[in-house]
């Protein structure tokens, strides 16, 4: 109820928004656990009719192989993924741009994604007078393999559980910036792997993406940590071992409430053993990314600035 809302489909504690969270809390109840791919997600639903059953945070991964930014040439300075819709700020970024401009810097900017908002985002661009710089590609397959090929990635939404594509860029291995709402202050910490922007000041968003891209060292570092993070918290090989534990847990108890014996699985053996082979270490990480007795994983914490509610830095 909450995402059809923000995206403007239904009205807020409307008739179908009230019945939509009733179905949510008869289903919520019936389940036999829930699983957050963030801290602040967990929250969220936490704050609304409580719901007793087994809970734990896990957060998004992926396991397909991203290029790096070695291996792929330059495409543009900067990128976004994301649904052409207006909860996802897009407009914020053609400020962000003009701000720059204005200072004698020229960024250029690729948007993957579609959706309704695409006229209305051109004409703004060419109301900035940034028309040149920017470009719509609309839907990209595969748009994860693209990603090295930007010196950064941006990020305008002002509400995100988590950010898949935060961390599709974090694998290519390029600094991303964006604001610390929901799950992002735990994907990344700005003063490591990227930066955290106010999505209320265009002009002081516009100097953190300078410093960031005025200094290669300084960019290709912040890279390459996020890159490092990324296969210690949200590799495949680290997270499925989690999710696993978790899900075999729950099958066990209910197995074991109707008398149907379970013997133990050893998750890393099961999904990590091959992927153990093709890069040294990755499974290591697991000891530290194992959920504590709340069923959460120490690699949640990320960013050193407070998570906002509305885009601003705290």
């Amino acid at each position: 109820a909450d995402e059809w809302a923000l995206k403007g489909r239904i009205k807020r504690n409307g008739r179908l928004f009230r019945s939509i969270r009733r179905f949510e809390g008869r289903v919520l109840a019936e389940v036999d656990g829930l699983v957050f791919v963030s801290s602040a997600a967990r929250t969220s639903l936490q704050a609304k009719p409580p719901v007793d059953v087994p809970m734990a945070t896990i957060p998004n991964f992926i396991s397909a192989r991203v290029p790096s930014g070695d291996q792929m040439e330059r495409v543009a300075d900067l990128v976004s993924v994301g649904a052409l819709e207006e909860g996802k700020n897009h407009r914020f970024l053609f400020e962000v741009l003009a701000t720059a401009r204005r200072k004698g810097y020229h960024y250029s900017l690729d948007i993957m994604g579609s959706g309704p908002e695409r006229r209305r985002l051109l004409r703004r661009a060419s109301e900035l007078g940034v028309q040149d710089q920017v470009r719509l590609l609309g839907h990209v397959p595969n748009a994860a393999r693209r990603l090295a090929g930007y010196r950064a990635y941006v990020h305008a939404s002002s509400s995100e559980s988590m950010g898949i594509a935060l961390i599709e860029a974090m694998a290519a291995g390029i600094p991303v910036v964006a604001a610390p709402v929901g799950g992002v202050p735990e994907v990344f910490s700005t003063s490591v792997e990227g930066r955290f922007w106010d999505l209320t000041n265009a002009a002081t968003a516009a100097q953190v993406l300078i410093d960031l891209l005025e200094d290669e060292h300084l960019r290709s570092t912040v890279g390459a940590a996020a890159r490092d993070r990324y296969r210690s918290c949200f590799d495949g090989a680290v997270v499925c071992p989690l999710l696993y534990d978790f899900l075999a847990s729950r099958a066990a108890i209910r197995s074991a409430s109707k008398g149907i014996p379970v013997g133990p699985v050893d998750a890393r053996a099961t999904w990590g053993s091959a992927r153990a082979e093709e890069r040294d270490g990755s499974l290591g990480a697991l000891a530290d990314a194992r959920p504590s007795e709340e069923g959460r994983s120490t690699c949640s914490g990320g960013g050193s600035a407070g998570t906002s509610v509305d885009g601003r830095i705290q």
